[in-house]
């Protein structure tokens, strides 16, 4: 073997694991009122950035207007990074903060569903150059559970996200099943 072809494996990557994970909860405060939280952490790249991390958190609080029914105000932030040329010294960052309110309960014993809408702020920086970005953003989801432990459920979001060329705008549909 010559040294230089030997050399040039040194920083090859030959096997990377993925994590997308997730963590909400909420707490009751009161009979009308609860307090919800959340956390994530992502590294799967949404355009193959190497050395992709993603964070986010938020907060939000419900007040219960019926039973079934309630209203909500979330405020979430996030923080994304990437060094996609190492070589050259260039990465890329962005930071984002959105507010969301809607409503979210249940339509019968087996629907239930949550729309919510905002405003999102988002702050990206690549190589040296900086974008900002503001505008409307949505979040919607319905779910049946046509039996006691299968669930199916289609949801819909906008956004902006980290992208090789700084951020970009983005929406989502998705169809879930589940099965307990």
């Amino acid at each position: 073997f010559d040294g230089a072809r030997v050399n040039s494996f040194q920083n090859t990557r030959v096997s990377e694991s993925y994590y997308d994970l997730g963590l909400s909860g909420s707490y009751r405060v009161s009979n009308k009122i609860n307090a919800r939280a959340n956390f994530r952490y992502d590294n799967t790249s949404p355009d193959d950035l190497p050395d992709y991390d993603s964070t986010g958190y938020g907060f939000g609080v419900g007040y219960n207007v019926r039973p079934a029914v309630s209203t909500f105000v979330d405020v979430n932030f996030s923080r994304s990074s990437s060094a996609y040329s190492v070589s050259a010294g260039r990465s890329s960052e962005t930071s984002g903060t959105s507010l969301l309110t809607g409503l979210d309960g249940e339509l019968t014993s087996r629907l239930s569903g949550s729309i919510g809408i905002g405003y999102q702020w988002t702050d990206s920086e690549l190589g040296g150059g900086k974008t900002k970005y503001s505008g409307v953003s949505y979040d919607a989801s319905l779910s049946w559970r046509p039996r006691e432990r299968t669930g199916i459920t289609l949801s819909a979001s906008n956004g902006v996200r980290a992208a090789s060329q700084g951020a970009t705008k983005y929406s989502r549909v998705s169809l879930t099943a589940s099965q307990e």
